[in-house]
């Protein structure tokens, strides 16, 4: 991918999709490919028809087998990009496809977004160009009293994340947190399109989130606060059943700097993929 650049929010004063290079695709004799690959139109899942089993994923070294997935993400597995940073045509969501396709002797699962490239060049005749799409986001750094979290005594492999409203607790990275915060960030989204109120006096993040602290080290992160009711305004702790006293932070930026963390406005230039043509069907298996 094309490098990525981030400036202060005091210095960028435009935000748009800057046109990039033409992307150039590796010859298709060097480039690495499915020993071959089924592909069928099917209709879109919906939850039932997931909670009745009928969905299914595999990705490993021997194979790609997904039962039902749009076209819009199957180009977002193939470039390793966000549907975000995807412009092509509305329909790219509508398509669905299931995919069943065989990596050659030898292969390994790292491979299979170049060779999702390839296939979707060759039977979608898809053709694409690497721009940049600036936007706001929030820096995560060290506040100016240092970081208060302590390292984490194990290797993370036996803890499960818990996020509940008004609590986080987690042993992670940080680049690990400011991803967990970026996915809060699309929830937060969904839920003020969907129409519920937020309190003007408690802030929610509401943009992605880089991590830009420093620190490659796990952390034990334990976050409370007081959190909004969706549709009466009212706060509440949203604690863990074992918790007995109330939090402190009015906030999630107040309760990240308690702990010594600071979440900083800024605008970041995010790698983007343009769609200049894709076909509705594919070619024949």
């Amino acid at each position: 991918m094309s490098r990525v650049r981030c400036w202060t929010a005091a210095t960028v004063t435009s935000i748009g999709v800057f046109a990039g290079a033409s992307f150039a695709q590796a010859p298709a004799d060097v480039q690495p490919a499915f020993e071959v690959a089924a592909i069928k139109p099917v209709p879109a899942m919906t939850p039932a028809l997931i909670a009745s089993g009928q969905f299914h994923s595999r990705i490993d070294d021997a194979l790609v087998d997904i039962s039902s997935i749009s076209l819009m993400n199957l180009i977002t597995m193939a470039y390793k990009v966000d549907q975000d940073y995807v412009a092509g045509p509305g329909w790219l969501a509508d398509q669905n496809f299931a995919v069943s396709a065989k990596l050659p002797s030898g292969s390994n699962k790292s491979q299979v977004p170049a060779m999702l490239q390839r296939m979707l060049a060759e039977r979608f005749k898809l053709v694409v160009h690497h721009s940049e799409k600036v936007q706001q986001i929030y820096l995560l750094t060290v506040g100016a009293q240092g970081l208060k979290l302590k390292e984490a005594s194990d290797d993370g492999s036996g803890m499960s994340c818990q996020g509940r409203p008004g609590r986080y607790v987690c042993s992670q990275t940080m680049a690990a947190l400011a991803q967990s915060l970026s996915t809060r960030a699309k929830m937060a989204a969904l839920i003020a399109q969907a129409g519920a109120p937020a309190r003007d006096d408690q802030r929610r993040i509401d943009l992605p989130v880089i991590d830009q602290t420093g620190l490659t080290g796990r952390y034990d992160v334990d976050l409370a606060w007081i959190e909004a009711l969706p549709g009466d305004g009212r706060g509440r702790s949203g604690a863990f059943p074992t918790q007995t006293s109330a939090p402190t932070a009015p906030d999630i930026f107040k309760a990240l700097e308690q702990v010594g963390l600071k979440l900083e406005p800024s605008k970041h230039a995010f790698d983007a993929i343009v769609v200049d043509h894709v076909e509705k069907t594919p070619t024949e298996n």
